[in-house]
């Protein structure tokens, strides 16, 4: 509050009273961590940076909000080799499922799994506080034997016209 004495234009003395207010803008800065997406204030971010959001305050004022975003993801790539399944993330916690039913499958928690029957298999991962599970991923092939063929297979005649012979 504010006061003035002066005087006025007829030459008396006159008290000007000043009730002043200054509202203030306002910066804050937020730290966060999240798992593949976050939201703030509406704004959706998926990826680790840096952002700022403007906007008016309780106050009325311009003000300042800095987002120092870390983004942590989940690497739920698989490998296959035959019937020999890996994870390609490395120092995770793994789960092996079965995805026909889809279920958890006992004691498959390392990162390679070896399938011994045919199916779909999917692995759950947990990393840096987050989890994720990849594709169902198709194994065949379990429990067939490759014959070689050598010269104990003989085809004639050669060359053929109407009927080839298949002598074993």
């Amino acid at each position: 509050i504010y006061t003035q004495l002066f005087t006025n234009a007829v030459g008396c003395d006159s008290l000007l009273t000043l009730y002043l207010t200054i509202n203030q803008s306002t910066a804050d800065t937020i730290t966060q961590t999240a798992c593949n997406v976050y939201t703030l204030n509406g704004q959706t971010y998926n990826a680790s940076g840096v952002y700022t959001q403007m906007f008016i305050n309780g106050a009325g004022c311009d003000s300042t909000l800095i987002l120092n975003l870390t983004i942590n993801t989940v690497n739920t790539a698989v490998m296959q080799a035959g019937p020999v399944l890996s994870a390609v993330a490395n120092g995770a916690v793994y789960q092996w499922l079965s995805c026909n039913p889809y279920q958890e499958m006992a004691g498959e928690t390392n990162q390679q799994f070896t399938a011994t029957a045919n199916g779909e298999y999917a692995l759950s991962i947990s990393q840096n506080g987050c989890s994720d599970t990849s594709a169902c991923i198709p194994v065949i092939g379990i429990g067939l034997n490759d014959r070689e063929l050598t010269n104990s297979v003989i085809l004639f005649p050669n060359p053929v016209t109407d009927n080839l012979h298949i002598k074993y």
